[in-house]
């Protein structure tokens, strides 16, 4: 058995026992248009959930906004571009958001 990292594709609150890693969270984006993607997380419970996980963990959300004011933007990716657009810049910008600390 290896022990290097994971990388897998569950549900998030599947990882809530774990402690002291870095979790990095890609939540289908709040007031995007993707269908019904977006109905299939509920933002308060999923921004609960990952602010008691930072608790014990690094947790970083990528999103181009948060609903939560516990989280603030960390960094953005002012010149990404995404291929929803064709490879076009839209008008929203790539963040990373963290709890304020």
């Amino acid at each position: 058995m290896n022990n290097y990292p994971k990388t897998t594709n569950e549900d998030y609150r599947y990882f809530s026992d774990v402690k002291d890693n870095i979790l990095y969270l890609d939540p289908p984006y709040e007031n995007t248009e993707t269908g019904s993607y977006n109905s299939q997380i509920d933002y308060q419970d999923f921004y609960y959930w990952a602010y008691e996980m930072s608790k014990n963990n690094i947790v970083i959300l990528s999103s181009y906004e948060v609903s939560d004011d516990r989280f603030e933007c960390v960094y953005e990716f002012k010149t990404a571009r995404s291929t929803f657009y064709g490879g076009k810049s839209g008008k929203r910008t790539e963040k990373l958001f963290m709890v304020k600390s």
